[in-house]
């Protein structure tokens, strides 16, 4: 059995490359926390691809339920296939 420090790299080390780690460091200050949780959910449901999540952050952004920095992180790191990179509705 590996000693408590052994553990934790090992722990460390797996959480490194988790997904939704990486999606979780990625976000920014978050104003709408219970929306994107909401729109989160909904996309992970019915299986979203990042076209599908682009075109509902970018149309909640224009009619302002989410903020730029919202909308890019939203849009670049959620869905079936995201390019995992912030994807701004500015183009």
């Amino acid at each position: 059995m590996a000693d408590g420090a052994q553990a934790a790299s090992i722990a460390l080390q797996v959480l490194e490359h988790t997904e939704e780690i990486d999606v979780a460091a990625a976000a920014p200050t978050l104003e709408h926390a219970d929306l994107l949780a909401g729109l989160r959910t909904i996309a992970a449901m019915h299986r979203w691809d990042s076209r599908e999540v682009r075109a509902v952050a970018f149309l909640m952004f224009e009619n302002g339920h989410l903020t730029h920095d919202e909308t890019a992180w939203m849009s670049g790191y959620i869905g079936t296939d995201p390019p995992m990179r912030p994807t701004s509705p500015m183009g």
